[in-house]
């Protein structure tokens, strides 16, 4: 759905992915215009960042003004904007309270998305714990969209000698606190807020290559599929990738397998079994 493009210097790495976007009902995700990379205008998804107008020493307030001007002159030009990141804490302090009241404040919060911090060990319920700024709560009650960042470390997974246990585990974060808490707020909330995974494709999330028992394509297969079983709702709602960036990518098949799962799951037997028969075995659960 959402596919974020950098620095595609060298075509050849991902023009599968380059057609796929401009046939796809979904967007590339660029600071830039994505045009010199082949890719539509209409099809461009303005990527800002919530360190930009904000810093420690500032009031929250302020900075959720202008942080707010900043979305909406983006969303008056007539495209998405897509929000990096919701995180507990960054380089320039806490951004929770910002985002929280610059909610009210967005003309068009339903062309908003912002990702969802990754990690190992996050929990959305404690990013949506403060009583005055339930930032998550918030946003899905308003209708922006969330991105979840499903950047699961393909090393730590063969060695913890459960893979499938180990993926489950991420996806449902310490205490249940990732997409369990995410998938029940929604229902609360009577939300119609779109949630759509992400998920990695550059090499810094398949380190120690040489000792990776899996074919990359196959681990991304399977956390697919896992997500698929586990979120379906969310899954079938479309999924999105980070980063197409020819600096950070070395393998050359690396696009098409990824456009060869995305079709899989989002149109092809993966979706017609409803997640059961992986990509590359026919496997079911």
């Amino acid at each position: 759905m959402f596919h974020a493009v950098r620095a595609v210097d060298d075509p050849t790495i991902w023009l599968p992915m380059r057609d796929y976007i401009n046939a796809s009902p979904g967007y590339a995700v660029s600071q830039n215009s994505p045009a010199t990379v082949g890719i539509s205008e209409s099809k461009w998804a303005q990527r800002i960042s919530t360190d930009w107008d904000f810093n420690g020493s500032e009031n929250d307030g302020l900075a959720a003004e202008a942080f707010a001007a900043r979305i909406n002159a983006i969303t008056q030009a007539g495209r998405i904007c897509v929000v990096d990141e919701i995180k507990g804490a960054g380089a320039v302090g806490v951004v929770l309270p910002m985002i929280s009241l610059s909610i009210p404040l967005l003309e068009e919060p339903t062309k908003v998305y912002f990702y969802v911090v990754n990690g190992r060990y996050v929990s959305y319920e404690n990013l949506d714990s403060a009583d005055e700024y339930p930032v998550l709560s918030n946003l899905l009650e308003a209708g922006c969209g969330l991105l979840p960042e499903i950047y699961i470390s393909q090393a730590l997974a063969e060695r913890s000698g459960d893979i499938i246990g180990f993926i489950d585990k991420w996806y449902r974060g310490p205490g249940d606190g990732k997409m369990p808490y995410l998938s029940a707020i929604k229902r609360e909330l009577s939300s119609d807020s779109p949630i759509h995974f992400i998920y990695p494709v550059v090499d810094r999330f398949f380190k120690g290559e040489r000792r990776l028992k899996m074919k990359r394509a196959r681990f991304l297969d399977l956390v697919m599929q896992r997500g698929f079983l586990q979120y379906p709702n969310v899954f079938r709602a479309g999924v999105g990738t980070w980063i197409w960036d020819s600096t950070r990518i070395t393998k050359p098949e690396r696009a098409g397998d990824v456009v060869s799962l995305l079709n899989h799951y989002q149109a092809g037997p993966g979706l017609a079994s409803a997640g059961k028969r992986r990509f590359y075995t026919a496997e079911t659960r």
